[in-house]
């Protein structure tokens, strides 16, 4: 047997041996495969501060791995259910093979008022996206990199969706996000 401090060595040596890619991999983020379903939520009894009755800012690095396709929705982050009992969500889409981000906001849980920016986000390449939201005047801003892509009009106060919070998903199979998101972040300004 070899003594301790020859195998540490040993590992050592072989760790710095690994390729460049290896050593910078990244641990932090959430990788979502659309195919397996998958996504992280909170359910709406757990939390306190994401039922957003004032003005709001949502943020997230994104990575898509792959687009979507025609008709399809990623949602990146979200209160309630697509379906029914909506709130927020922050999406990008396909819309008739056009890309867009869309920050979605109902008043009243059934209908979305639909902030709609044009956007093609690159499979394969980091984003940061941020959507602020105000309640009067209703309107919105989508910033893509710290760039402002425009300014929106329309909606109120958010509705107090009893649903979860998800990053990831929405509530419906055809929402599931598939790629990369780090660092969301949900400010109540």
């Amino acid at each position: 047997t070899k003594p301790l401090a020859t195998f540490l060595i040993s590992i050592l040596l072989i760790f710095l041996a690994l390729p460049e890619k290896a050593l910078a991999a990244n641990t932090h983020s959430i990788d979502f495969e659309r195919s397996s379903s998958q996504y992280d939520s909170i359910t709406d009894a757990a939390q306190t501060g994401l039922d957003l009755a004032s003005d709001f800012t949502i943020e997230a690095w994104v990575k898509v791995e792959n687009a979507p396709s025609t008709n399809q929705y990623y949602a990146i982050v979200g209160k309630g259910d697509f379906a029914s009992n909506r709130a927020y969500v922050l999406n990008y889409r396909d819309n008739d093979s056009v890309k867009e981000l869309q920050l979605l906001v109902s008043t009243d849980g059934s209908t979305f008022t639909q902030h709609t920016y044009t956007q093609t986000l690159t499979p394969g390449t980091w984003y940061h996206v941020a959507a602020t939201y105000d309640i009067s005047p209703a309107r919105s801003q989508m910033y893509l990199n710290g760039t402002s892509l425009g300014t929106t009009s329309g909606g109120g106060t958010p509705f107090n969706s009893s649903g979860a919070f998800a990053v990831g998903s929405l509530g419906t199979p055809s929402q599931y996000f598939d790629g990369l998101i780090d660092d969301v972040r949900v400010w109540s300004d």
